[in-house]
């Protein structure tokens, strides 16, 4: 009898969900889609990530050519010209972006030299945040480090991972920052964190997130 019940309830909840339709919300852009190539440039523009604001609005990232930025769009996808445009030069297509909690934006890429990772972090109106790194830049000085994402932990440090790669393989690889940019070295071995599973050639990260007790 308790099985039939639960079988009556779950059918009861599903049935208005399956009535639901789902598709793009037309009141968005146009017909639901905004197409941008990064402050108009020309070139090859690889939109990679997005991060949504409280206020509805949309942070971008992307890639054109030997850059990466940020664009901001309302929420009804106009994008913001007060906010600056937002360049750093970059040798990757791999862009992650997270929004802090006082609002300003982190960004990770490659760099044009080196094989490694930088993170930047931008104010509110999309200018480089001096405060963070050197001139609003760090550095992670991790050579072969693609980056995939980057994220703010509660307590303000932020983590940078990815995978570091060679001719036939790639770790599983995070660095550690504090709110000023520079590598926490209380974090793994020097800031850095790196996982090698075994019997695996290929480790790359796709997302990660903070417990409760900040690890």
């Amino acid at each position: 009898m308790k099985k039939i019940t639960l079988c009556l309830i779950t059918a009861f909840f599903a049935s208005p969900l399956i009535s639901q339709t789902v598709g793009p919300d037309t009141t968005f852009g146009i017909n639901g889609k905004v197409i941008s190539s990064l402050y108009g440039m020309s070139g090859n523009p690889y939109g990679i990530d997005f991060v949504g604001l409280p206020d509805g609005k949309i942070i971008l990232g992307g890639s054109i050519d030997d850059q990466v930025g940020l664009e901001k769009y309302d929420n009804a996808g106009l994008r913001d010209t007060s906010f600056s445009k937002s360049l750093v030069e970059s040798d990757g297509f791999e862009v992650g972006v997270s929004a802090q909690k006082d609002g300003k934006v982190l960004l990770v890429s490659e760099n044009t030299v080196g094989f490694s990772t930088f993170a930047a972090r931008f104010d509110t109106f999309g200018n480089l945040d001096t405060s963070f790194g050197s001139g609003g830049i760090t550095q992670t000085h991790v050579s072969h480090f693609m980056a995939h994402n980057i994220f703010e932990q509660s307590d303000g440090r932020v983590v940078v991972f990815g995978d570091e790669y060679g001719i036939n393989s790639s770790t599983f690889s995070a660095v550690r920052l504090l709110q000023d940019g520079t590598i926490d070295s209380s974090f793994a071995s020097n800031g850095k964190l790196t996982i090698d599973l075994p019997n695996y050639a290929y480790e790359v990260p796709v997302a990660m997130l903070e417990q409760p007790d900040q690890n």
